[in-house]
């Protein structure tokens, strides 16, 4: 359902956060900086040993690392998709 030209449509919260194989360190740190104080599992898609299927690994989220001004996960908005 698309909501009306300048209304947001209302998202549930993320249920986990998946990094791609190829992303920069740069954004990697990026988003674990963002994602720090929220109870969100986050995984770094990487290939099989053997088969070259992405798999997801769990990565270890710094929770004492958060960035100051990012709300902590009970008080934060709704996540808002606009389109």
């Amino acid at each position: 359902m698309t909501p009306p030209e300048g209304m947001a449509l209302v998202m549930p919260p993320p249920r986990a956060v998946y990094l791609g194989a190829n992303m920069s360190s740069e954004h990697r740190q990026r988003i674990l900086r963002i994602l720090a104080p929220r109870k969100i599992p986050v995984f770094r898609m990487t290939t099989g040993s053997n088969s070259g299927v992405l798999v997801p690994v769990a990565v270890p989220v710094d929770r004492d690392a958060a960035d100051h001004g990012v709300p902590a996960d009970g008080d934060s908005p709704p996540h808002v998709c606009r389109e």
